[in-house]
């Protein structure tokens, strides 16, 4: 039997359980489901499971979001198709051992704050591919999680973690790491053994050393840490590719706590000329040059550096960077042997002189391209080597990172291709949200409360947070659990509706605002990001204050 079952009908079943607080879903093991591919159980109060919802074989992809959820039982081994899982909850405190009976899955996200470790068994998800791991307590990792031999992609987010087992360096295949533990301690020396090994993310406090190993990963992309209390880090390649710069491996990056130097040379990857080797023009570079400590022979060391990247480049630019102590602005280098107008010299980056931002921008524009350079990566990477030195004060330009793309739409565009702050914008707007309008928020909306007493319920505003939108909506909790066939329920409805409409048009607050159907007592109003962001403040502030003031006038307003 076909599964009828609309988006609607899932959405209302979920709000049902959440209204009336149910603790468990019975399922008639008769009722024909079987054909159901994708499963999500969303948002409710239950705490179990039933065990008919894992005889329905055919299901390749279940996502759990239950935060009161607090056993799994060991019949999800039967869902043999599975190849997606998502599990979300605040009460699970393990996993069934079973779970590693799930052959075909191939990607697993586990989001239980309250997990302290993870059952050995998990090794046996041997075509897994993906793997996410959000628990805050967990501990350690099990040693058996070198069999997932065709992982290519694992991010750890668990505080309470403090060291990888080596194990984990025996995924042969795994090409993106991403670990945000912020007391892990240490990385085990074997990371050299993960040799397609592209991308690497360590975000810790308590990082304080990278193993010298880690410059052996050859097919390395991508690298960038956060870890400000770090002591040293070995000499090493940190590679940040994007449209066709690399910083390469001949020239690598130095980062040197001790000594303060940071070199970074970027090329482009020269596609045009590739064909005729004979006559085959030398790539174009530019040179970052960061003498942080004014170290006696850094006038030297940059010559040296400059000489050694000649024989390969045409050096288009240095940007040099000298001791930001020094009040003056100097005039241009005259290094012996390195042309006087290629070299431009920045100090503080405040604004007061040619800042970062700038300098960078016009140095890329020298470097012939096939496509523009996103700039703002280069700029992120580098403000977080400049910071672990605790010499930089460039600081500001990122806090005010979020205020500078509100007013200037052009520069948001550039970052959009930049996952990692794309989808921190998100958690960034609605952590201002709330700290603005002192209400909660749930992934990916904002939400508060106001209760009616005439009503006896509550009218609640939603902002539901896109990369590029935002929509602003008000209704009543009786929309929750309405029932169109039910005379009685459809008529509070259809009142709510009315009376929502004929409140917002008192307030003069109605423009804008669209019905979400016929049978739904929801407003709601778009807005765009980032050019209407502050709009979307200022009207979510006066639309708060009314309700604040006069909500109890909604009840009835719309006879």
């Amino acid at each position: 039997m076909k599964n009828n079952l609309t988006e609607k009908d899932i959405k209302t079943i979920n709000k049902l359980a959440e209204k009336y607080d149910i603790k468990e879903l019975k399922i008639n093991d008769k009722e024909k489901i079987f054909n159901l591919k994708q499963l999500c159980i969303f948002d409710t109060n239950i705490k179990h499971i039933p065990a008919a919802i894992f005889k329905i074989t055919n299901l390749k992809s279940l996502s759990i979001y239950c935060n009161n959820l607090n056993r799994l039982p060991k019949e999800i081994c039967d869902l043999i198709k599975l190849k997606e899982l998502d599990i979300i909850s605040r009460c699970l405190i393990e996993l069934p051992k079973e779970i590693g009976n799930l052959s075909n899955i191939k990607k697993l996200s586990i989001y239980c704050e309250n997990l302290k470790q993870l059952p050995k068994e998990i090794g046996d998800l041997i075509n897994l591919k993906k793997l996410y791991i959000y628990c805050e307590n967990l501990e350690s990792l099990p040693n058996e999680i070198e069999r997932l031999t065709n992982l290519e992609f694992i991010r750890i987010e668990c505080e309470n973690l403090k060291q990888l087992p080596k194990e984990i360096c025996n995924l042969i295949n795994l090409k993106e790491l991403s670990i945000y533990c912020k007391n892990l301690k240490s990385l085990p020396n074997e990371i050299e053994k993960l040799t397609n090994l592209e991308s690497i993310h360590i975000e810790s406090e308590n990082l304080k050393q990278l193993p010298k190993e880690i410059h052996n990963l050859i097919k390395l992309k991508r690298f960038d840490i956060d870890c400000p209390n770090s002591e040293n880090f070995p000499d090493g390649e940190i590679v940040y590719i994007n449209n066709g710069y690399d910083v390469i491996p001949e020239y690598p990056i130095k980062h040197e706590i001790k000594n303060g130097r940071v070199d970074i040379l970027i090329k482009s990857n020269d596609k045009e000329n590739n064909e005729d080797e004979e006559n085959k023009e030398k790539p174009h570079c530019i040179i970052i040059e960061n003498k942080l400590h004014g170290a006696k022979d850094e006038e030297s060391q940059l010559l040296r550096y400059y000489e050694a990247c000649i024989k390969d480049f045409e050096v288009d630019k240095i940007v040099y960077l000298p001791n930001l102590d020094k009040k003056n602005k100097p005039d241009k280098q005259s290094e012996e042997g390195i042309p006087k107008e290629l070299i431009e010299t920045i100090i503080g980056y405040n604004g007061e002189n040619k800042d970062f931002h700038a300098v960078l921008n016009d140095s890329l524009e020298e470097v012939k391209l096939n496509s523009n350079i996103e700039w703002h990566l280069l700029l992120k990477h580098y403000l977080k080597i400049l910071r672990l030195t605790g010499e930089t004060k460039m600081d500001a330009l990122t806090e005010k990172f979020y205020d500078k793309i509100k007013s200037e739409p052009e520069e948001y565009k550039k970052i959009q291709l930049i996952a990692t702050m794309y989808n921190d914008l998100i958690k960034t707007r609605l952590n201002s949200l709330k700290e603005e309008f002192k209400g909660e928020y749930k992934q990916y909306w904002f939400i508060k409360d106001f209760y009616s007493k005439r009503r006896g319920i509550n009218y609640t505003i939603v902002i539901d947070v896109y990369a590029d939108s935002s929509y602003l909506s008000l209704f009543s909790r009786e929309e929750e659990t309405a029932n169109e066939d039910n005379p009685k329920s459809k008529k509070k409805w259809e009142q709510d509706n009315k009376d929502i409409e004929a409140w917002l048009k008192k307030h003069k607050l109605f423009e804008g605002f669209d019905n979400g159907g016929d049978y739904l007592a929801i407003w709601y109003k778009g807005f765009k990001f980032p050019e209407e962001e502050n709009k979307l403040y200022e009207f979510a502030k006066k639309l708060i204050e009314c309700l604040e003031e006069d909500v109890e006038s909604i009840y009835n307003s719309g006879k």
